[in-house]
């Protein structure tokens, strides 16, 4: 399977607050927004981008990624709208 990100990329600063979010939510924790890490880290655990917990694609730490709501991946699509993203 390919990596992920063919439509939606962060760039500069919209990218280290996107970074700084997951960080965030790593540190305080949040039940509905653990789900939603819970349900995308499934994903990730099965994505060739994944390399041993680091995302090839964005180079971002999977723990953080996955707990940043404005975090996009193709492969998220379907578990992001169940959650209401």
């Amino acid at each position: 399977m390919p990596c992920c990100n063919k439509k939606k990329k962060l760039k500069g600063t919209d990218k280290l607050k996107s970074i700084l979010e997951g960080w965030k939510n790593v540190i305080w924790r949040n039940p509905e927004i653990e789900k939603i890490a819970h349900d995308r880290a499934e994903i990730c655990a099965k994505c060739d981008c994944n390399d041993k917990g680091w995302c090839n694609d964005c180079g971002c730490p999977i723990i953080s990624k996955a707990r940043s709501l404005s975090q996009y991946c193709d492969k998220w699509d379907k578990v992001d709208k169940q959650n209401g993203l």
